[in-house]
């Protein structure tokens, strides 16, 4: 049995920032299952969009990783990396 859960962050006075749903595989699942698939979600929708926006996800690449490709067009992230990251 799935379930679907929407995650919303929020600032104080209540706007909405962003709002991802996601539909995970059962009702019992780890804070890291949940948050790798919260990465895996931000990544597709990410790679989906046709908007050149920098990538606003959970995860953001590390401070180098910024710099190597701030002169370069966006390129595609690898979710299972981002989990990785997330994971130390």
């Amino acid at each position: 049995m799935s379930i679907d859960v929407t995650i919303r962050e929020e600032t104080t006075s209540g706007d909405v920032l962003q709002e991802l749903a996601l539909q995970l595989a059962s009702e019992r699942l780890t804070v890291a299952e949940l948050i790798r698939s919260r990465v895996e979600a931000e990544v597709r929708a990410h790679h989906a969009s046709s908007d050149p926006t920098p990538y606003r996800g959970l995860v953001q690449p590390e401070r180098h990783e910024k710099r190597l490709y701030s002169t370069r067009p966006p390129r595609r992230i690898d979710e299972t990396i981002i989990s990785q990251i997330k994971r130390r």
